[in-house]
């Protein structure tokens, strides 16, 4: 998409929409600024995004410290988990010979520019919604993070999760749902990005392997589509094999983190198996509203409806993996990183 293509609509669109992040910037981070004489950590607002400015913090040193970069006698140590963005943030601060902190002022503004677009593109080009009112959607779904509670409310700015994703999320599923069109270079670009989606956060590839694992149900019974339910296949393959890659990167780094080493021996009970109610009831009104909504107008789930309940199915996938696993890794204590997902499937 070039410049050209745009209509002078659009562009305003566009210029609005950038002067309206930049200005965020500004007001959200200028007040802690003045506070503190200084916009050298001013730029810092939550303890995961200190976490993450110190992974890369300590990729960016010689020798590579990114397990931890305060202790001299940790020098050299690598961190066991990749925490992609961040590594690559610190490799850029090597390489140009700039500190870390230089390169959040451009995160801030960027990403949530960048997730605004990806947000625009898929409904106009993929969904074929009219342009203006998708971007000014677009424009209110993130606006409106700002005013949650808790770790939600720093979705749009907070480097580098889940912003690094959230993007490359909203682009693979649209293309998911929207294989008739195109369907071999849909499928190639869904599944190299899939590929990096995993690599940027494990827990993203949840979202995706369920809604293509539901859609292909839905083409292989009631379409008997089979082009989309090998390209569909041919998507949950690449993140599966992503996966399995990441997970030998593990393995090979394990003895690298004396923290994880530790976590690892120890016999940690976990919770106690329980039934998380609120997310049962919540995905069980929305599948019965779709579901009337289909007997009264007697036509089948549309797309957009198919992809509203296989991303709230993954809720209660969430909130009782407890109950398949002796341990829940932190996934349910991370959906907030799907409301934005969750909010514009909604609208």
């Amino acid at each position: 998409m070039n410049a050209s293509s745009l209509t002078f609509q659009e562009r305003c669109l566009w210029a609005g929409v950038l002067l309206i992040f930049v200005a965020g910037f500004f007001i959200l981070h200028g007040r802690e600024a003045a506070t503190s004489g200084s916009w050298r950590y001013a730029v810092i607002r939550h303890d995961d995004e200190f976490g993450y400015w110190a992974t890369a913090r300590g990729a960016s040193q010689e020798p590579r410290s990114d397990g931890n970069p305060f202790f001299y006698e940790e020098r050299g140590l690598r961190d066991t988990l990749p925490f992609t963005t961040a590594e690559w943030t610190g490799f850029l601060a090597r390489f140009f010979h700039i500190p870390v902190m230089a390169f959040f002022p451009v995160w801030h503004i960027g990403m949530p520019f960048l997730l605004w677009m990806a947000l625009f593109l898929s409904l106009k080009k993929l969904w074929r919604y009219p342009p203006i009112p998708s971007g000014v959607i677009a424009l209110l779904i993130l606006l409106s993070t700002l005013f949650f509670r808790g770790q939600a409310q720093f979705i749009l700015y907070r480097f580098s999760r889940p912003g690094d994703g959230l993007w490359l999320l909203v682009i693979l599923l649209s293309l998911m749902m929207n294989l008739e069109e195109k369907p071999i270079m849909k499928t190639a670009v869904a599944a190299v990005g899939g590929i990096l989606l995993l690599w940027l956060q494990a827990y993203y590839a949840i979202l995706p392997l369920c809604v293509a694992m539901g859609e292909g149900v839905w083409q292989f019974f009631f379409k008997k589509n089979k082009t989309c339910v090998l390209c569909l296949a041919v998507i949950v393959l690449a993140i599966g094999l992503s996966g399995w890659s990441q997970l030998l990167y593990i393995k090979a780094n394990l003895s690298q983190n004396p923290w994880l080493l530790e976590m690892v021996k120890k016999d940690r009970p976990s919770l106690p198996p329980s039934i998380h109610g609120p997310s049962l009831v919540l995905c069980a009104m929305l599948f019965f509203a779709v579901f009337l909504l289909q007997r009264i107008f007697r036509q089948e789930p549309t797309k957009l409806d198919r992809l509203l309940l296989l991303v709230f199915l993954t809720e209660p996938l969430n909130m009782h993996l407890q109950l398949l696993f002796p341990a829940a890794y932190q996934i349910s204590t991370h959906g907030y990183y799907f409301l934005i997902i969750e909010m514009a499937v909604l609208i």
